[in-house]
């Protein structure tokens, strides 16, 4: 099957290599937002933590009086209309997942929907006047130009998965490809950082790009019902029930905080919606076990509207370990780069 897969990848490779040439050179032109644009993206698919850091970047701008807006093509959405603005009270069908649950997590940030990212963005922009649009996943869309990529990796893209594009491998594009990037984040969460590191400069130093090693880590848990509502105690008993890109991250965040293993490990797969029989099952199990029912925020937008008994959502945060590469700190890197655009507009 291999001997199969790698021609194809070859050919895939160098499609999306002219392609990104064709933007390079200008032969195709570049749509040029009318608002400081930062990317958020990744080589390979799914599962880097691009969500986490989207969230980190709403906050922080918000911190410094910048409004901010999200811009996602809502994967496995099917809203009424595009582009579409995100209520925290829509339905999970309508937005997809994740802007879903930004827009819940950063009720103070505007989110649209749309898998044409410039008509979302011009729109966004005309509606709410944002001072920021950061793109969700966006590092292949590029139709539509941005001040800043940033590029997020895990420790199988720095190892077996590197420069394995589909369908041979979960790549999307090539390692010539990263020489787009402005910043590089490698996700450390439940891996050696000392490892990583060691990864990170012998795969990325060559690149001359500021990289940063990342991880999230469990906050607090809350009612997904009641996102205010954080219990006294810390549940001794749990099953934890996982649908997303990179489930043992989860796994081994979850065994850190609650310092025990989870007495039954659920996964499903990314971007899972979840049926009667699904929740019926959660129930039974919760009852059977005596236990309570962890998700992470990403399975609680899903949940949260069809369940009778108590599950509860995992809240994280993230932490940037010092720069590797540069003097500079994530931040600074961030707020320069909008700096330097605001004082030429």
């Amino acid at each position: 099957m291999k001997g199969i897969l790698k021609p194809i990848s070859r050919i895939y490779l160098l499609g999306m290599s002219v392609r990104n040439k064709y933007y390079a050179s200008n032969l195709v032109s570049q749509i040029t937002p009318p608002v400081f644009t930062i990317c958020v993206g990744n080589i390979s698919w799914g599962g880097t933590g691009k969500t986490p850091i989207c969230e980190y970047l709403l906050n922080f701008f918000h911190k410094k009086n910048i409004s901010p807006v999200l811009i996602s093509r809502g994967y496995k959405g099917n809203p009424p209309r595009y582009p579409f603005f995100v209520k925290e009270s829509d339905p999970v069908y309508f937005t997809g997942d994740e802007p879903l649950m930004l827009k819940r997590l950063c009720p103070f940030a505007d989110v649209v929907v749309d898998p044409k990212r410039e008509r979302g963005l011009f729109l966004a922009w005309k509606k709410f006047k944002p001072h920021v649009a950061i793109l969700d996943d966006g590092f292949q869309y590029v139709k539509l130009k941005r001040h800043l990529d940033i590029v997020l990796f895990t420790k199988d893209d720095l190892t077996k998965n590197w420069n394995r594009v589909i369908p041979y491998g979960p790549w999307r594009e090539g390692e010539n490809s990263i020489t787009r990037a402005n910043v590089l984040m490698v996700n450390t969460t439940g891996q050696k950082k000392q490892e990583i590191e060691c990864l990170a400069n012998k795969k990325l130093m060559g690149y001359n790009k500021p990289i940063f090693l990342f991880n999230t880590k469990i906050r607090s848990i809350s009612d997904v019902k009641n996102p205010n509502c954080i219990p006294d105690k810390i549940p001794k008993r749990y099953i934890l029930v996982v649908g997303i890109g990179n489930p043992e991250k989860v796994y081994k965040s979850a065994k850190d905080y609650f310092g025990t293993l989870p007495i039954k490990f659920i996964k499903y797969p990314d971007h899972h919606r979840y049926t009667k029989k699904d929740i019926s099952f959660l129930h039974n199990l919760a009852q059977k076990y005596r236990a309570a029912i962890i998700t992470t925020q990403k399975d609680a937008v899903k949940l949260s509207g069809h369940t009778d008994f108590k599950i509860f959502a995992l809240n994280l945060d993230v932490e940037i370990h010092p720069e590797l590469h540069t003097k500079k700190s994530f931040e600074k890197i961030i707020e320069e780069s909008f700096l330097k655009y605001k004082s030429s507009h």
